[in-house]
């Protein structure tokens, strides 16, 4: 199962890398970032590290949609255990170029998602980011974030999420 999901983001990766050759600011694009978060209440116990790649369509040179496929390694605290576990989250996201002009973008994003693929700690995710990068071809970005996540069952506990992102955008 695992090896499938590997392989299926690796197609995907190689696919949309070879349709953003042709991309301009209208049209497919991709972005690749690295979150890391902590929650915002230091009674419940709980950091991520996240990779997320998000393959997506820009409509007009400001407003985007993606689908965010995110690997999370996260690190839960109760009663002082520690415990990790991977977790494979999927969603859908949508954002707009707030500001856009020579020297950069800000641009604001919001998400929804859930687990795909985890052992025990299941999940859905509100997301809220905001992010500044470059106005070039290749974007770098920096953001900062608020991560809902709401839990499923009798997992865990709902928690409230600061992170912070940097990445990159092609489109």
């Amino acid at each position: 199962m695992i090896q499938a999901m590997k392989n299926f983001i690796l197609s995907l990766f190689l696919t949309f890398l070879v349709c953003t050759c042709f991309a301009q600011t209208k049209g497919l694009m991709y972005s690749v970032s690295t979150e890391i978060g902590n929650n915002l209440r230091k009674n419940t116990g709980f950091a991520s590290i996240d990779v997320a790649f998000t393959p997506g369509y820009a409509f007009d040179g400001r407003f985007f949609v993606g689908v965010p496929l995110t690997l999370s390694n996260e690190l839960f605290r109760t009663d002082g255990v520690q415990t990790y576990e991977s977790n494979f989250r999927m969603g859908i996201s949508a954002g707009y170029n707030i500001l856009s002009h020579d020297n950069g973008i800000v641009s604001l994003s919001a998400a929804f998602g859930g687990s795909v693929y985890t052992q025990y700690h299941r999940s859905l995710y509100y997301d809220l980011c905001a992010k500044w990068g470059t106005s070039a071809y290749f974007k770098p970005l920096v953001g900062l974030g608020v991560r809902y996540y709401q839990s499923l069952g009798n997992t865990g506990r709902d928690r409230l999420c600061l992170y912070v992102s940097i990445g990159f955008r092609f489109n």
